[in-house]
């Protein structure tokens, strides 16, 4: 199952929608892990160390570290993007969706945004 890393200011209540389609789900959130507070290359450098997935809702920088490592020939764990203007609930069945169909090798160096259309 695909583990992921829950990033800062992303949204908690998307979170406690996807703890409830999946109880199981292997959730650290980036304020329980020892890169709370870093910055975005060490949060990425952090993912990919542990094997996990970033689940965000930063649009702006942390894909563009992303973007700065896939250019320059570095690898990261994979990056799941939210769209909190959805409703939580909807989001985290989307997020439950690729969670269950998909395994981290599949979203290992990829960037997807959900909910899906």
């Amino acid at each position: 199952m695909i583990r992921f890393l829950w990033d800062e200011n992303t949204s908690h209540d998307i979170l406690r929608a996807l703890r409830r389609l999946m109880p199981g789900v292997d959730v650290l959130t980036v304020q329980a892990s020892p890169v709370a507070g870093q910055t975005d290359e060490r949060i990425v450098e952090f993912a990919l160390a542990e094997d996990r997935v970033i689940v965000t809702g930063d649009r702006n920088t942390l894909i563009g570290v992303v973007v700065k490592r896939v250019r320059s020939g570095e690898g990261h764990s994979g990056v799941i993007v939210l769209d909190s203007a959805h409703a939580p609930g909807a989001v985290a069945a989307d997020l439950a969706i690729v969670a269950q169909a998909l395994n981290r090798d599949e979203l290992a160096g990829t960037l997807l945004f959900v909910p899906l259309k």
